[in-house]
């Protein structure tokens, strides 16, 4: 399954820093990951909906838009939102973290990161993302069953009320013709 999961992950590295995210790229040469990079968090949010990756590597200090706010308007983002997302950061203070994880991160790393580490994360995040996919799908499939199931139900239902009707406006018939075929009996 992981092996599986790998092949069809793709990673975005979000960091204005070429060489860190040179760094970071580094870390997945021998895997089957697909490693997209993005230099700002304008360009991260232009390209998300066409590349939709399976997580993000996002740095939190970057010039223009920070890593908190591309996070808030990707969590804010209904086709987005599921996206897993690591933070990354030089600073280690416990409220820079808090906050991430208040604005929805999955998880927060400090530079300089063991690129091991990060990578088991990954992995991690990756089957974690992999097998939420799949509940979702499997719910979708059991929601539309029961939906047709209560269609069917309600189809049924209806013709048996159908049934009903008839059988009594039979009867009605038959006792309506009852005292007309008496007398001339």
């Amino acid at each position: 399954m992981e092996e599986q999961a790998r092949k069809n992950a793709t990673i975005l590295i979000v960091d204005d820093d070429p060489v860190i995210r040179g760094l970071i790229k580094s870390v997945f040469i021998n895997t089957d990951f697909n490693v997209i990079e993005a230099d700002s968090g304008e360009m991260a949010l232009e390209i998300l909906p066409d590349v939709m990756p399976d997580i993000i590597l996002l740095d939190i200090i970057m010039g223009g838009m920070d890593g908190f706010e591309v996070l808030t308007r990707i969590r804010n983002n209904e086709k987005l939102k599921y996206i897993r997302i690591i933070l990354l950061s030089s600073k280690s203070d416990i409220n820079e973290r808090l906050k991430g994880y208040g604005l929805g991160t999955d998880d927060y790393m400090i530079k300089p990161f063991v690129g091991n580490e990060l990578l088991a994360k990954v992995n991690v995040f990756t089957r974690l993302k992999h097998s939420e996919e799949e509940n979702i799908s499997l719910t979708e499939l059991v929601d539309s069953e029961i939906k047709k199931r209560l269609e069917q139900e309600k189809y049924i239902q209806n013709q048996e009320r159908l049934i009903s009707m008839s059988d009594m406006i039979i009867s009605i018939a038959h006792y309506w013709r009852q005292p007309l075929n008496a007398g001339y009996l």
